[in-house]
């Protein structure tokens, strides 16, 4: 006597479906947000004593001649003076690490992950919503810093950062959006 093999009559055949480019996409946000959002909560919960922090080592770097520039003189002597380009840096810097701005940053970096791992769970299940969601995510990662720390410099390396690595996600999604249901 034999025993009947079980018919396998439900399969998941999404898999079968999703391109290897979506797959490997989809496992890369699904990490990178994650660790996104980790990494901001701990931001959030850690800004009392980020920005405590930062202020003692804006005091002590304000205070030494490592905001300083030499200048030669004639008889081969250096004389050190202020440079405007450092103190300017330091003081930009320092109005971003109050514990106002690094909650803020953080809400904003939560909700921007939470929006791109959202799109990829969906795209990972075939739904175009989920690319939708995903540059939703991607703009609001590169519109935080502008609007957060508006005129100040630091903004737009963060900025642009977000934006080329999401650029290039969207695109590489977009290559995919045929095998993504409506």
């Amino acid at each position: 006597m034999t025993e009947a093999q079980p018919e396998l009559t439900e399969y998941d055949d999404s898999a079968a479906g999703r391109p290897t480019l979506l797959t490997v996409l989809c496992i890369l946000t699904f990490v990178g947000s994650s660790i996104g959002i980790l990494t901001n909560i701990y931001s959030y919960a850690r800004a009392n004593r980020t920005a405590s922090e930062y202020q003692e080592i804006r005091q002590k770097v304000i205070g030494k001649d490592s905001l300083s520039v030499k200048d030669t003189v004639k008889e081969g002597t250096a004389v050190r003076r202020k440079s405007p380009f450092m103190e300017r840096f330091v003081e930009e810097a320092g109005s971003l690490m109050t514990v106002q701005k690094i909650h803020e940053k953080a809400i904003g970096s939560i909700i921007s992950y939470l929006f791109t791992l959202i799109g990829a769970i969906l795209m990972w299940n075939l739904l175009r919503t989920g690319f939708y969601l995903y540059i939703a995510g991607i703009v609001i990662d590169v519109g935080i810093p502008l609007i957060l720390f508006h005129g100040n410099h630091s903004a737009f390396p963060l900025s642009f950062i977000s934006l080329f690595f999401g650029l290039l996600f969207i695109i590489l999604y977009a290559l995919n959006i045929s095998s993504l249901r409506k």
